[in-house]
């Protein structure tokens, strides 16, 4: 079981690193849900991993459904049919400045077949840094190193090699603990 977490922490350490560095040079944003009026995304950009949350507070007209596509993008559908795609959040897309969680409530407009709507749109994003995750995701990696050092080093100085017992003395040719011949007298 130890060995398989290991491998699994060693494939998210790799992961992660991967995502860190292409940040830098592929900025990326994934659409996680969507549902009508309310929508999740991350992003991955210069080193940031950003989980944006979208949802409208204030009711759309009758007949009118908005799906957001992205943090800045939404398209609005009527009963016809139509759609029109809108982004236009009047005080422009929330950035935010330090890690954590940030969220603020913006107007929002759009038009669609001579109708003009406003709405109102609640914005919400954790914030975090690509690289801390690498190196949280190697500590059992580096834990099994140093366990596998540890048992290397017991066996060197005069211990079982099965159960680590201390063999200092013993001139039996068997471990007096497991039973287990020893390969060589202590």
């Amino acid at each position: 079981m130890f060995n398989g977490f290991v491998l699994v922490s060693l494939v998210l350490c790799l992961a992660a690193s991967t995502m860190w560095v292409s940040s830098y040079r592929l900025p990326k944003t994934w659409l996680i849900t969507s549902r009508p009026d309310r929508a999740m995304f991350a992003s991955s950009k210069n080193g940031e991993l950003r989980f944006w949350e979208q949802k409208i507070l204030q009711p759309v007209p009758l007949g009118l459904v908005v799906k957001l596509q992205t943090p800045d993008v939404g398209v609005v559908t009527s009963a016809d049919g139509s759609s029109a795609v809108t982004n236009y959040w009047m005080t422009g897309p929330l950035i935010a400045e330090q890690y954590g969680m940030s969220s603020d409530v913006r107007p929002g407009a759009f038009s669609i077949n001579g109708q003009h709507s406003q709405f109102v749109l609640l914005r919400r994003q954790l914030l975090l840094p690509w690289w801390p995750l690498p190196f949280v995701s190697a500590l059992p990696i580096v834990f099994a190193i140093a366990m596998w050092a540890v048992r290397r080093r017991r066996t060197k100085v005069g211990h079982c090699a099965a159960c680590y017992y201390n063999l200092t003395g013993n001139v039996s040719g068997v471990c007096p603990e497991c039973g287990k011949p020893i390969a060589s007298k202590a």
